[in-house]
C-alpha cells in the first residue's frame, strides 16, 4: 500500500511536525533561549546565564509573599528588590512604575527590561509628585547607603550590579554609600529630571575606600530643570569608564568628575560622549591623575558666564594633576574650548591636549590659568589653516604651547560628529610648524 496516496497522509505529517516543533520550543523555553510572555510583556533574557533566581515584575502583578514568577509577578521594583536573593535578575515588563521612595539595593543584582535597551523597552520608572526631590542625592534607584540618602551614608555595594534598558523620569540613580564598586549602568534614558541623572556621592569626606569599577555607557540624559544639577556627578571614583553617553539640556554641567582628591591614580576613561546645551562646564576633570578624555563631542557649554574653570567645553579644574590625556575631542560653540581653571597651582606633568578640533568658541580656544607652567596644546585644529590667535581662528590665553598645529580638522571616529568633519577621514593631516609643513599619520583607534 502506498501511504502517500492515502487522504490522511498529509494531515499526519503536519501533526507530526507540529508535535516535534512544540517539543523543541518547550525545550528551548526551559533553557531560556526564546522570549517568554508574562503579564505586561515578553522577556528576551537568556535565563541560563543567570547565577541566581529570576524575579519578574509587572504592573499587573501583586506584591505578596511568593511573587516573582512568570505567572505571578511582583508589582513593584521596591518589593522585588527586597525579596530577590543575591545575584538575581529582575526583569521588568513594559509599563509605568511610580515610586514614592527609592528602591535601595544592597546586594548584587541585575535590573533589566525586556529588550535591555531604553529605546524599545517600554519600561518607565517615574518619581511621584510626593517624592521629596530637594537634593542631588534623591533617586528612583539607590545603590547602597541608607534610607536618608545623604552623602557618605552607610556602605556602598561592592558586588556586581547592572541596571540596563530602563527609562527614568523625575529622578535617576544615586550611589550614596562609601566604597561602592562593580556597577554597570547601561542603555538607560533619564529625562525631565529635578535632580542629577547619575551620581556617586560616596566619598566626599575621604573617610572610606574609593568607589571603583563603574561602567556608565550608552545612556541618554536630557532636560534637567533644577539648578545646579548636572548630568553625571562622580565623587572620588577610580578605574572606571564613562562612554558613549548623550547628555543635553542640563541645569548646570554635563559631566563632573572629582576623580581622586588624594591626588593618586584615578585611571578613569571618558570616551565618545556627546554633550550639548549645558550652561556651565561640558566636562570637568578635577583632582587625580592618569585620566583619558578621548573622542568626546561638546557643543554649547559654559555660556552662562565666565567663571574660571567652569565655562569651558572640557575643563581641567586643578592644574597640578598629572598624566591627563585630552585627544580627538571636538570642543565648539562654547564659552571656552579647553581651560585649566585653578590659578593657585602650577601645571602638572604629562598634561597633553592634542589632535582635537577646537573652534568657534566665544572667549578662547584654550585658557591656562595655572600660576606657572605651560599647557601643551599641540597638533590641534583651531578653526582655520593659519593657527590660533589669527583672524578667523580660536585664541589662546595664558601660557599655551600650540605649535605645531593642524591646518585641517581631525576626522572624528563616531557618527554623532558633524557631517562636514566626518567626511575628512584621510589619515594624512597637514601640520604647520614654524613656517614649514610636515606629514603626520594619525591613528584614530584606541585600545
Amino acid at each position: 500500500m502506498d501511504l502517500k496516496k492515502e487522504p490522511w497522509y498529509g494531515i499526519a505529517i503536519v501533526i507530526g511536525i507540529s508535535i516535534v516543533g512544540i517539543m523543541m520550543l518547550s525545550a528551548l523555553a526551559f533553557a531560556g533561549h526564546v522570549p517568554f510572555k508574562f503579564q505586561g510583556g515578553s522577556a528576551h533574557i537568556n535565563l541560563s546565564a543567570s547565577t541566581g533566581n529570576t524575579i519578574y515584575v509587572s504592573t499587573n502583578g501583586t506584591d505578596a509573599a511568593g511573587c516573582g514568577s512568570i505567572s505571578s509577578p511582583c508589582a513593584s521594583l521596591v518589593y522585588a528588590v527586597s525579596v530577590a536573593p543575591s545575584n538575581s535578575v529582575i526583569i521588568m515588563a513594559p509599563g509605568n512604575y511610580t515610586f514614592m521612595f527609592p528602591a535601595v539595593i544592597t546586594k548584587p543584582l541585575t535590573i533589566t527590561s525586556n529588550t535591555r535597551n531604553y529605546r524599545n523597552s517600554g519600561v518607565f520608572l517615574i518619581a511621584s509628585d510626593h517624592m521629596v526631590l530637594q537634593s542631588a542625592t534623591d533617586a528612583v534607584i539607590q545603590l547602597g547607603g541608607t534610607s536618608n540618602m545623604t552623602a557618605n551614608a552607610g556602605s556602598g555595594v561592592v558586588g556586581s550590579i547592572t541596571i540596563e534598558g530602563l527609562n527614568f523620569i523625575g529622578a535617576g540613580i544615586e550611589v550614596p554609600g562609601v566604597g561602592a564598586g562593580n556597577v554597570k549602568i547601561l542603555r538607560n534614558s533619564f529625562t525631565h529630571l529635578f535632580v542629577e541623572a547619575i551620581g556617586y556621592h560616596g566619598n566626599s569626606n575621604l573617610k572610606a575606600p574609593l568607589g571603583e569599577n563603574f561602567t556608565i555607557s550608552h545612556n541618554l540624559i536630557d532636560n534637567i530643570t533644577a539648578f545646579p544639577q548636572s548630568g553625571i556627578f562622580l565623587d572620588n571614583l577610580q578605574n572606571s569608564t564613562i562612554s558613549f553617553n548623550k547628555i543635553e539640556n542640563t541645569a548646570y554641567a554635563g559631566i563632573i568628575d572629582t576623580a581622586f582628591s588624594q591626588g593618586g591614580n584615578a585611571n578613569n576613561k571618558f570616551i565618545g560622549n556627546k554633550i550639548e546645551n549645558v550652561p556651565n562646564q561640558g566636562m570637568q576633570i578635577a583632582f587625580g591623575s592618569n585620566i583619558m578624555v578621548k573622542d568626546n563631542y561638546v557643543k554649547n557649554a559654559g555660556m552662562a558666564g565666565n567663571v574660571i574653570g567652569k565655562a569651558c567645553a572640557i575643563c581641567l579644574y586643578n592644574a597640578n594633576q598629572n598624566n591627563i590625556t585630552v585627544e580627538f575631542n571636538t570642543m565648539t560653540k562654547s564659552y571656552q574650548g579647553f581651560a585649566v581653571g585653578q590659578a593657585a597651582s602650577s601645571m602638572g606633568n604629562g598634561i597633553r591636549v592634542e589632535y582635537n578640533n577646537i573652534f568657534n568658541n566665544a572667549n578662547a580656544g584654550a585658557d591656562n590659568n595655572a600660576v606657572s607652567g605651560a599647557l601643551k596644546a599641540t597638533y590641534n585644529w583651531w578653526g582655520c589653516a593659519h593657527g590660533p590667535n589669527t583672524h578667523g581662528c580660536g585664541s589662546t590665553v595664558g601660557n599655551v604651547v600650540y605649535l605645531p598645529f593642524l591646518t585641517m580638522p581631525v576626522a572624528p571616529m563616531f557618527p554623532h560628529m558633524p557631517k562636514q568633519l566626518n567626511q575628512l577621514n584621510s589619515p594624512d593631516m597637514h601640520h604647520h610648524h614654524q613656517g614649514f609643513y610636515m606629514q603626520q599619520y594619525l591613528h584614530h583607534g584606541f585600545n
